[in-house]
């Protein structure tokens, strides 16, 4: 049997019995996770704005331990992250100070992003399509575009200031 099956094999026995048509069904072991009694969207809505900005282990049935071992992964990543952009963790001779290192990135990552995509290109090659999934890719290709342009546009900010022609704070 598939791992994935078994999981959401255990969240069906859980969540989809007549218990849960009770009130105040618990959805977890956090007391902060249950059905609301009242069913209105409103009472809905203030609930989830209740809700804790990040979530505790116990919240998606794991240990409090789960947490402090995701903060170490984190930590290990982004101290390694720091690493690597301060040039701390190289080992030895390159050529070229950390700013020319910097500026061959930023230049070597403008000529590797794409072009962005033809969005009107696109919705009338689909036209026909009367579809959501349609709706959802002319959507997915703003987002994308978007991305990619404030993508280029920060990177090229950074060269600027490099260059200092720009003031970096």
């Amino acid at each position: 049997e598939h791992p994935d099956n078994r999981v959401l094999r255990s969240y069906v026995n859980d969540f989809f019995s007549t218990a849960a048509l009770g009130t105040k069904f618990m959805l977890s072991a956090a007391p902060t996770y249950y059905i609301p009694e009242d069913t209105s969207l409103t009472s809905y809505k203030n609930y989830v704005k209740e809700w804790p900005l990040s979530e505790p282990p116990e919240a998606f049935g794991q240990h409090g331990n789960a947490e402090i071992s995701s903060a170490m992964v984190d930590t290990e990543m982004m101290c390694s992250t720091i690493l690597q952009l301060s040039g701390g963790a190289s080992g030895g001779g390159g050529g070229g100070n950390r700013d020319e290192q910097v500026y061959s990135t930023c230049s070597a990552l403008l000529e590797k992003l794409p072009e962005n995509i033809d969005w009107d290109e696109v919705a009338e090659r689909n036209e026909s399509d009367q579809s959501p999934l349609k709706v959802c890719l002319l959507q997915e290709i703003e987002r994308y575009n978007e991305l990619l342009t404030k993508t280029r546009a920060s990177i090229k900010l950074l060269m600027k200031g490099i260059q200092g022609f720009v003031v970096i704070s």
